[in-house]
């Protein structure tokens, strides 16, 4: 279904992306419309598949796993059966959390979590180093989060 979102609709998923659980009736305060007026445009959204999902963003530090790490991945070839043979391998490792095609230089961008420079190293020999296709493995590591926005974009 195709949609072209109002004002209202920016102003509701601008909301939305700052708070996902927002009552219903918190936002419809804030953007000037009922309570089931938002509620059918959120419906609406969700429909369209504008809004596909509702995430939750983790603190690693308080569940153990402080290390935020940063591996670019260049494959030796660049076969669709080796990007799908990666990407399917890349879905089954838990630390991994987010995974991007990258245009450039390196193949793909790996974002992951560890809980020291230990437990990176055995997941880098067991699991990384063993991906389908790699042949090189660029490491590095975020000193501090400045910003997390999940997948919050800008609206306007």
């Amino acid at each position: 279904m195709h949609m072209t979102p109002d004002r209202y609709d920016h102003a509701i998923l601008d909301v939305l992306n700052t708070s996902a659980r927002a009552p219903v009736a918190a936002i419809a305060e804030r953007v000037n419309l009922s309570a089931s007026a938002v509620s059918r445009r959120i419906a609406a959204l969700e429909k369209a598949g504008i809004i596909r999902a509702y995430t939750t963003i983790i603190d690693g530090d308080a569940i153990g796993l402080p290390m935020i790490v940063f591996v670019e991945v260049r494959l030796k070839s660049l076969s669709s059966s080796e990007f799908d043979a990666f990407e399917r391998a890349v879905q089954a490792m838990p630390h991994i959390t987010d995974c991007f095609l990258m245009s450039g230089n390196v193949d793909y961008l790996i974002r992951m979590r560890a809980r020291d420079m230990a437990h990176f190293e055995q997941m880098h020999r067991n699991e990384l180093a063993k991906l389908p296709g790699v042949e090189r493995l660029t490491t590095r590591f975020g000193l501090r989060t400045v910003k997390v926005a999940g997948n919050r974009a800008p609206i306007d």
